[in-house]
């Protein structure tokens, strides 16, 4: 489990850090983690 959680900060730097990347809405946010699972 916390290499998947590593994998996807590495890759979507959307959960790296709020204030550098952050989604304007939820929906956004679940779209960037949905295209990046079914990839």
């Amino acid at each position: 489990m916390e290499r998947l959680n590593n994998t996807l900060r590495q890759r979507i730097s959307r959960l790296v850090r709020k204030s550098l990347s952050c989604s304007k809405n939820v929906e956004n946010h679940i779209g960037a983690i949905w295209c990046f699972i079914h990839d």
